[in-house]
């Protein structure tokens, strides 16, 4: 079976190649469509749904400021959801499932895992808290990467160093401990179009 991811940017790409890739070997992911940010899904989003009923569509985006997930299903979606047409929001951003595993990211930063949260979805801003924590690695090459300069968000290599974590140090099972909204998306994704 074939679906098109529609995403954000490309950590949420790299996310959702793994969980399918674990949980759903049976399924190609197209590359996704998107990773121009949340308001390009936000207005393309019927279309999407539209669409699905020809090729079924996997749709992600973050919580961000929004109060909960109703909420912004109810701001996004005034029309019928497709059968074919999955959509998921990470809370509070798809960081906060990659902070979720502990033990991963504090080895892989370099940072005590008692730094990190037991429960990543109480984390505000879940991108600034990575760069919080590589402020205080060792690692100077991360450092580099990830610590924005000037007015920039995060460093110019935060998105290669995510997707180096993602494909090759995430443990989603760990991760599952620490995130409602992964643990939802993955069994969502266990039980798509069976």
């Amino acid at each position: 079976m074939f679906i098109q991811p529609v995403v954000e940017d490309i950590v949420q790409e790299q996310i959702f190649l793994r969980i399918f890739g674990e949980y759903r070997p049976d399924v190609t992911l197209y590359s996704a469509f998107g990773k121009k940010g949340k308001s390009y899904i936000k207005d393309k989003i019927r279309g999407f749904n539209d669409a699905s009923r020809y090729l079924p569509y996997v749709v992600m985006t973050d919580l961000d400021r929004s109060a909960c997930p109703p909420a912004l299903i109810e701001d996004w979606i005034d029309f019928p959801i497709s059968s074919s047409m999955m959509f998921r929001i990470a809370v509070v951003e798809a960081e906060a499932w990659l902070i979720a595993d502990r033990k991963g990211l504090s080895g892989y930063i370099g940072v005590p895992a008692d730094k990190i949260p037991t429960d990543s979805e109480v984390i505000k801003n879940p991108k600034e808290f990575i760069v919080s924590l590589v402020r205080k690695s060792r690692n100077k090459t991360l450092k580099m990467d990830i610590v924005p300069e000037g007015t920039s968000v995060v460093g110019p290599g935060y998105n290669l160093i995510m997707e180096d974590f993602i494909v090759n140090h995430w443990n989603i099972e760990e991760a599952l401990n620490h995130s409602r909204s992964l643990k939802k998306a993955v069994e969502r994704v266990k039980g798509y179009l069976k």
